[in-house]
């Protein structure tokens, strides 16, 4: 099959959630099919790790993304009609570029990669459309806008119903659409075209570590850490529960790993020894496999969180909150602690770290849920699977 894969950001390194997905898809897709990417380079000038993308590759075509100021950005949201975000990506460069490669190429089908860029075919109905939304954007800049204060309280409102109906309307105008977690599916609609591809985890790469291999009183966070969700949660962690998990072992040590740490987190931490920010590190797996305790305690966000199923799959028993577990179906005191609360949460993570068959058994049953549920290899076969129906239905 030829595909036109068309996403937002190019997909090396993988950073970032729609990076990480967008690699693995372009690395199993590339071994059954033949794949033409056309990306943004928001980077400016020649995309790191070119070759490596180039590799599962055909061709590989990037088009620079203009930053604009945030007046700018809004403006041309207002302007356009579509939300923020989706304008923002709008771009003649990228249209020609696209349509250049269906000058060039026959194709069977086109991916595209999230609502940001789902104009470029939202109209052009000459080949099969499967779209990737990933998260339900709408639940998210809703969860957003509940926890911001000042003038992002009120651009994330109106983010959030300006998502909300186009995510609606994308799903009336693409054959097929994609999402992660069954919720963020109920979130959008009860489309029949809207189906469920979960995320998920390269083994050979987050591989399971034993529990007595451990530090011990190790607690660790992962993700980006410019990403909203992630800077509200660490900080409300910081700020209500580590202190009430110091007054019960003041040896504990909370490591947070993440590319690009907000200014915000670098001030909560710089005055406690017992916190550590290590910014971008090569093995995100190595830290997971060290600690003691992941959390996760998102207080907003949407979609199917990777930082869960990552340390599940390294065996690090993990507390998270309802925002934290997201689209993982992983049950409490099964296969990870969920806490809704600074105290209960706490009150979880030391539990934890006083309970080693405790910790055991959550690892155990933590990996084999991923081995079962969530690996790339069955994520990237139900979307083929997909490509097929939607083929077929032309």
């Amino acid at each position: 099959m030829n595909i036109l894969f068309l996403t937002p950001r190019f997909p090396y390194p993988p950073f970032k959630g729609d990076q990480v997905r967008a690699y693995h898809q372009l690395r199993l897709l590339s071994q059954r099919h033949h794949i033409t990417l056309v990306a943004f380079d928001d980077v400016g000038g020649h995309a790191p790790g070119a070759e490596i993308i180039q590799s599962f590759c055909q061709r590989v075509v990037t088009v620079p993304l203009k930053h604009i100021s945030m007046i700018g950005w809004f403006l041309r949201g207002v302007m356009s009609g579509y939300p923020f975000q989706t304008a923002l990506f709008q771009s003649r460069a990228m249209r020609d570029a696209v349509q250049s490669a269906l000058a060039q190429q026959k194709f069977d089908l086109v991916h595209v990669q999230l609502a940001r860029m789902a104009p470029y075919f939202e109209n052009d109905a000459r080949l099969p459309r499967v779209i990737d939304l990933i998260d339900a954007l709408s639940v998210n800049m809703h969860r957003r806008h509940q926890q911001e204060r000042g003038p992002m309280w009120l651009a994330a409102w109106l983010e959030w119903r300006n998502m909300q109906r186009y995510e609606r309307h994308i799903c009336q105008r693409y054959d097929h659409a994609t999402i992660v977690s069954a919720s963020d599916r109920a979130a959008i609609g009860n489309f029949a075209n809207l189906h469920v591809n979960a995320n998920g985890v390269e083994l050979d790469h987050f591989p399971f570590v034993s529990q007595h291999e451990r530090e011990p009183n190790m607690l660790v966070f992962s993700g980006n850490m410019r990403y909203f969700p992630n800077v509200n949660g660490v900080a409300w962690f910081i700020q209500h529960v580590f202190p009430l998990i110091k007054q019960q072992n003041p040896a504990v040590r909370f490591y947070i790993v993440g590319t690009d740490p907000h200014p915000q987190i670098a001030h909560l931490a710089q005055n406690d020894p017992n916190i550590v920010v290590t910014g971008h590190v090569e093995r995100v797996a190595d830290y997971l496999g060290r600690a003691s305790v992941a959390v996760m305690p998102m207080q907003a966000g949407s979609g199917m969180q990777f930082k869960v199923i990552e340390a599940m799959a390294c065996g690090t028993p993990a507390v998270v909150t309802p925002f934290g577990i997201g689209g993982v179906d992983a049950a409490h005191d099964q296969h990870l602690l969920i806490a809704h609360t600074p105290s209960e949460f706490a009150a979880q993570v030391q539990r934890l770290l006083t309970d080693a068959p405790l910790r055991t058994r959550l690892a155990a049953q933590g990996r084999r849920l991923v081995e079962t549920h969530y690996t790339w290899e069955r994520c990237v076969e139900a979307l083929e699977a997909l490509y097929v129906q939607a083929l077929n239905s032309k």
